[in-house]
């Protein structure tokens, strides 16, 4: 047995333990998570996460200990440790570490999860993708996130996709038009999946309702230009989120969202994060994406995947388009063109 596979067993035990002990004594069970995460922390951005979780932690009427009760109360065990071992370990852990020998080795940056956009006409994107994950595991890369788009195309596909690659972290952002009764079951098979609700659409509060009645790891998530920040800004939106229970709440800026918008939007979310004045996880997506990245690799790499299969890059404000298909070479390749670190950069 591998050394990596021996060490995960270990926190598959240590996680289901905790979840456990949490039902009794959470705020101790908490911090004990946390501890457990630095004694496995290997390198930087675990390392800077957990230091500054346990700051965080000291304050004893921290929002994270709520957050963590409702969890372990209204979400299936079985999921809070398979999305948190894949998300924690696999990708932030042996895969941050995979993908920093990569480059090293091959001069490219890697990203540290890949965002797929789905549509209508888009049911050969899946078929590839299934390729792109397992060449993505390879290099480190076991965090994928899938948004749906109009005109919507059926879910059975992605949820087999998920289904599939069990070592990854999915996070699958979904009108509430696809969450219902007969959806529920193959959602709930999902257990690596953190699914995120529509907000801008009518109907989510009902959508998130029912992914709370079965038990299901959830969020709230939401676009936003310059004339629609302001109730991200008021706190208005975060403040919703919690009334549905939701663990975290992720907004996009749109590309055609002023820099000093996302910018305003992105700080806000830092603050409130370090408040800890709301009980979910506060996430400005672009941002926040290209953060862990450098952590993880010294350069910040994003590679995103439009519904026709071009490659997108982004700085921080909405993705842009490039003239590279996922259909035209290996994901390695693609990286070498699309991610090329930069002439002196510390590998």
């Amino acid at each position: 047995m591998k050394k990596n596979d021996v060490t995960k067993i270990m926190i598959e035990t240590a996680v289901a333990k905790a979840l456990r002990d949490m039902r009794t004594d959470p705020k101790r069970s908490v911090r004990n998570l946390v501890d457990l995460g630095c004694s496995f922390a290997g390198g930087r951005f675990q390392k800077s996460f957990f230091k500054l979780a346990q700051n965080l932690l000291k304050n004893r009427d921290s929002a994270y200990y709520v957050l963590a009760a409702d969890l372990t109360a209204y979400v299936d065990a079985g999921t809070i440790q398979h999305f948190g071992v894949n998300l924690g370990y696999n990708s932030f852990t042996a895969g941050a570490r995979r993908i920093r020998e990569h480059e090293a080795a091959a001069g490219y940056n890697i990203p540290w999860s890949i965002t797929f956009h789905l549509n209508a006409a888009s049911a050969r994107i899946i078929e590839q993708a299934d390729a792109l994950i397992a060449e993505g595991n390879q290099l480190g890369v076991f965090t994928y996130a899938f948004l749906m788009e109009p005109p919507y195309a059926a879910p059975a596909p992605l949820f087999r996709l998920v289904e599939n690659h069990t070592d990854c972290a999915f996070l699958l952002f979904l009108p509430p038009c696809l969450i219902s009764e007969a959806s529920i079951p193959s959602l709930s098979a999902c257990t690596n999946a953190l699914i995120s609700v529509d907000t801008d659409q009518a109907g989510w509060k009902e959508a998130a309702a029912q992914l709370r009645q079965h038990r299901l790891l959830y969020a709230a998530h939401r676009h936003y230009t310059a004339e629609t920040a302001s109730a991200i800004l008021s706190g208005e939106w975060a403040a919703s989120a919690v009334g549905c229970g939701c663990a975290a709440a992720v907004c996009f800026a749109q590309t055609d969202c002023p820099y000093a918008v996302s910018s305003e939007v992105d700080a806000y979310i830092a603050r409130e994060r370090t408040a800890q004045r709301y009980p979910l996880f506060l996430m400005e997506y672009y941002a926040d994406n290209l953060r862990i990245d450098t952590i993880i690799s010294d350069e910040a790499c994003f590679f995103g995947v439009l519904p026709d299969g071009r490659v997108t890059a982004s700085g921080g404000v909405g993705e842009t388009a490039t003239v590279q298909t996922i259909g035209d070479a290996s994901l390695g390749d693609l990286l070498a063109r699309h991610c090329p670190k930069r002439a002196g950069a510390a590998q």
